[in-house]
């Protein structure tokens, strides 16, 4: 069972963040955060929903262990996109968001496209494998049932006993 600790560590490290930056960002040292992420000191709930925000960690998800981990990508697009437009001393045309958004997007779309062709081929390879495995029972099946036939013709004209042992 993983406490809060623990998964404030694997928020952290999903978001390719350092204990060191981590610490930064909160104003801590890093000292601090190993100390929450082993457990020996509590975490309030101001630096909890800090690392939240940092992390991009779902708040309940740290608190409780349940329901999903990560923040929506799509949130994290549209707070970035609205953080350069408010960062920016002027104006940045909402058509210049929307076009960059979608090229975003574009780019997690094109990494789902390529991750289901990979699913898709070790899913061929799989079945493939299962095939063969098929065949060998098959065969095997068909190699135990003549055994059996010829040891049976020989036990029939036979008066020691022969049998079969086949793994």
């Amino acid at each position: 069972m993983t406490n809060i600790g623990s998964r404030i560590s694997e928020a952290r490290k999903a978001a390719s963040i350092s204990a060191t930056d981590l610490a930064k960002h909160l104003n801590k040292t890093s000292s601090t955060i190993s100390q929450y992420e082993s457990g020996r000191i509590k975490v309030g709930i101001e630096t909890l929903v800090q690392i939240s925000e940092i992390c991009r960690a779902d708040l309940y998800w740290l608190l409780t262990g349940k329901g999903n981990k990560i923040i929506r990508e799509d949130d994290l697009i549209d707070e970035k996109l609205i953080a350069l437009s408010s960062s920016q001393s002027e104006k940045i045309d909402v058509d210049v968001l929307v076009k960059i958004k979608n090229e975003v997007e574009g780019l997690y779309k094109a990494q789902i496209e390529d991750l289901k062709k990979q699913l898709l081929k070790a899913e061929e390879e799989k079945n493939r494998f299962i095939n063969i495995v098929e065949k060998f029972v098959s065969v095997k099946h068909k190699v135990t049932g003549n055994l059996a036939a010829v040891v049976r013709e020989i036990n029939s004209f036979s008066t020691v006993p022969v049998t079969t042992r086949l793994c």
